[in-house]
């Protein structure tokens, strides 16, 4: 018998359809609970995996800015010149 590949799975696949979301206080709860989820992913990959990290969201109904830099020492420049 051929041996198990411990790493093999199935793969599921699930489309999802999203929406856009008329309820505004639902809006607003989904994009605060998202907001947060994404910045303790952005700090937790910064943490563990010892990687400079730049997040920036920007609303542009309210224009507010939302930045996160894993360093205080991030230099946008040096991005710009390694593409």
């Amino acid at each position: 018998p051929k041996p198990q590949n411990p790493f093999a799975q199935k793969i599921l696949l699930i489309f999802i359809i999203l929406t856009y979301m008329e309820a505004k206080k639902e809006q607003l709860r989904t994009y605060f609970k998202r907001k947060r989820g994404i910045l303790k992913k952005c700090i937790e990959m910064s943490t563990k995996c010892h990687q400079d990290v730049l997040l920036v969201i920007y609303d542009k109904k309210n224009r507010t800015l939302v930045e996160l830099n894993s360093t205080p020492n991030f230099d946008i420049d040096e991005l710009m010149r390694v593409k």
